[in-house]
């Protein structure tokens, strides 16, 4: 056991005088920071401009501050007159604009009633994109408020009759339909969730940290091609080669795999803490074992280079990190980084993720013997 922890203080001693080890080692806390305080200033990924055509009309300032006191993905701003607001736009200073017609209250009365277009907004944009309709969401979940009080109100009205106290209708509406969240949010295995602290800018880190482990084990996988050209391991018996090699990537991988746990515990991210460990783990030696195979395929440093960048590419786009693609299932399964982002919300993928590993096991183990018989 000392002989081990001797090799294993050595071995980490010679990372720490290598700059790229050091390089990856730094991006992990420093993204973590980055995506902390873009989320403090609350930065979204559309802008809005919100005016009012009468800036008097209550109805009209109601929904606006809904718009603008909702915690959302989107960015809005009060402007002071109509044409302000269609600058924004025109200048490049806002994705659109939200003009809020004057009459609010009565137009939306006429349109509860069978009379008028209920034409109460004017969106202004530059292009129609898929975000921009999205936002339009929240646009009519604001309004949605105050039609449906004043649904209620005429409703009323129709039954009794003109003698209903409107300021009294208002508050029992209040009062019953502002109680509290009417969703549920829960994982496939059952578990309940908040999401309420979570903000939409952290969501993706989880897979960006996970990146960071596999070019870490890349990074391993050039250093051993490098220390191979130099013979430092000609004196290796060739059964103890293969436990050496997985043990010289995952020193590294270990390393940067500690940052990135305690990355996930700070960034409030973290599920159970011993299925954050055991998927963590098992990420970690499948990222040895993926790079090692990939190795044993290109051969050349020069190869793996030029491959590094690729595969971080195609991990990304076809993992669930930013947006989930269905139809790219097939190749999802192949990656090492589907196994982790599914096994860190759902024990069943720990499972998979060992599978997984066996898979690669042979599969280096076949390369082996493969590459033997060649040479």
């Amino acid at each position: 056991m000392k002989k081990f922890f001797t090799r294993y203080f050595l071995l980490n001693k010679r990372l720490f005088k290598k700059p790229l080890f050091i390089i990856i080692l730094c991006i992990v806390p420093i993204l973590v920071f980055a995506l902390n305080a873009s989320t403090v200033h609350n930065d979204g990924i559309i802008d809005i401009a919100v005016a009012l055509e009468d800036p008097l009309d209550e109805t009209a300032q109601n929904i606006a501050s809904r718009l603008t006191d909702d915690e959302s993905m989107l960015n809005i701003t009060m402007y002071d007159s109509v044409t302000d607001a269609v600058d924004s736009v025109r200048y490049g200073e806002s994705d659109c604009a939200w003009i809020l017609k004057e009459d609010m209250k009565n137009t939306l009365t006429d349109y509860v009633n069978g009379h008028g277009s209920g034409k109460c907004v004017s969106i202004i944009e530059r292009e129609n994109t898929v975000a921009l309709n999205i936002a339009r969401e929240k646009l009519a979940a604001a309004i949605s408020d105050d039609l449906c009080s004043i649904l209620m109100s005429e409703a009323y009205r129709q039954k009794i009759g003109d003698n209903i106290d409107e300021a009294e209708l208002k508050e029992y509406y209040n009062e019953a339909f502002n109680s509290g969240d009417i969703i549920e949010y829960k994982r496939t295995t059952g578990e309940t969730v908040d999401y309420s602290d979570t903000s939409y800018l952290m969501l993706p880190i989880r897979g960006i940290l996970a990146l960071s482990v596999l070019l870490c084990g890349f990074a391993m996988t050039l250093f051993f091609i490098g220390d191979e050209k130099r013979l430092v391991f000609c004196r290796m018996s060739r059964r103890s080669r293969p436990f050496f090699e997985i043990g010289y990537h995952l020193i590294g991988i270990f390393d940067i795999a500690l940052i990135v746990f305690l990355s996930i515990l700070l960034s409030g991210l973290a599920t159970s803490l011993w299925r954050e460990i055991l998927s963590l783990i098992l990420y970690s030696i499948n990222c040895a074992l993926f790079v090692i195979a990939i190795r044993k395929l290109l051969r050349k440093s020069e190869r793996i280079a030029v491959m590094i960048p690729f595969v971080l590419v195609i991990m990304i786009i076809v993992n669930p990190v930013f947006i989930n693609l269905p139809f790219v299932y097939p190749v999802r399964v192949i990656t090492p980084l589907y196994y982790y982002l599914q096994s860190a919300y759902d024990s069943m993928f720990l499972l998979y993720a060992l599978i997984y590993m066996c898979v690669l096991t042979l599969i280096n183990i076949l390369l082996s013997r493969f590459i033997e018989k060649t040479l």
